[in-house]
């Protein structure tokens, strides 16, 4: 599967004035006006700028699943987007996929106890050289050592992105409870059974022997923001590509 991941900063949403936006992508223009603050609209755009000139995407490409997930109408590829701070994240895959960026900010771990299982909890609480101290097979397949981080936001954030990007590729938006599923298998490099196939189209998924989708998943720090992806294969590691003003089109 060929994953790609591009980042675009937001500051390059000058490049073009409000006039070409509103030519190539009006609807998206109309979305970022309710916007109050500027750094809102630019991420909208920027948005923009990646489905259109990136992927090639105009909006008439563009419908949306009943819980509100764009989705390309000739079913070519698939792909997803998040925003946070300065940067506008996009994804595309052969396979339904989720995105999630968001920038460090302590004030929000305590939410936590809002959206975290138990065992989440256990290990945001924890001491990560207890994680470390025993076979990492008794617990997971994978090797854990690279997703500790003695920085609590870093490891809340680690969690909270791989669960809306879990969200975000099922397309289900909140209906899927985020306390409700545990994402440390991801941070542990395994992956993850989700109950409830029904919420993708039969053809967009590989339903496991057990009835679910297996879901995998991997966390990236990026200074002082965490990304994350959900796929339905293994990824081996993300391939990151930020966009620059020579990646654009000239007009």
């Amino acid at each position: 599967m060929n994953m790609v991941i591009y980042l675009l900063p937001i500051g390059l949403t000058d490049i073009l004035p409000r006039e070409e936006y509103l030519k190539r992508f009006p609807a998206r223009m109309q979305k970022a006006d309710r916007y109050r603050f500027e750094a809102d609209q630019q991420r909208c755009i920027g948005a923009g700028l990646l489905l259109h000139h990136v992927f090639g995407i105009s909006e008439a490409d563009i419908a949306c699943s009943d819980t509100g997930k764009p989705y390309l109408r000739s079913g070519s590829f698939h792909f997803n987007l998040s925003h946070s701070g300065e940067y506008v994240a996009a994804v595309r895959d052969e396979l339904p996929v989720g995105i999630d960026i968001e920038e460090l900010d302590i004030r929000h771990l305590d939410l936590s106890k809002e959206v975290c299982t138990a065992d989440e909890l256990d290990w945001l609480s924890g001491d990560p050289a207890d994680w470390l101290s025993g076979d990492p097979a008794d617990c997971f397949s994978g090797d854990p050592a690279y997703c500790f981080s003695g920085d609590p936001a870093e490891r809340f954030f680690r969690i909270w992105t791989l669960k809306e990007s879990v969200m975000k590729q099922c397309g289900s938006g909140l209906s899927l409870r985020p306390k409700t599923f545990s994402v440390l298998p991801l941070l542990f490099g395994d992956s993850i059974l989700l109950p409830g196939a029904s919420l993708l189209p039969k053809k967009d998924f590989y339903e496991s022997a057990a009835g679910g989708v297996q879901l995998y998943g991997k966390s990236i720090r990026m200074d002082d923001y965490v990304l994350s992806v959900c796929c339905q294969h293994p990824i081996d590691e993300l391939k990151i590509q930020v966009v620059t003003e020579n990646d654009l089109p000239v007009f």
